[in-house]
């Protein structure tokens, strides 16, 4: 099982529609809703989110 610390763990998350974020590094951003489901391991969130730190976390969804 895939670990969101080892998904989120070189980047920063930040919600778009609500004031939250977490993690430090390249910003990776979205809905609050795009970014739980990234965090629980679903791929599917990701054609939701954008930022610079997106291109490595399809990767490790595997």
């Amino acid at each position: 099982m895939t670990s969101y610390r080892n998904i989120f763990f070189d980047v920063i998350v930040h919600a778009q529609d609500i004031e939250w974020s977490t993690g430090a590094g390249t910003p990776v951003h979205g809905p609050i809703l795009g970014l739980l489901l990234l965090m629980t391991g679903r791929s599917v969130a990701v054609t939701n989110l954008r930022g610079p730190g997106l291109a490595a976390l399809p990767h490790r969804l595997r």
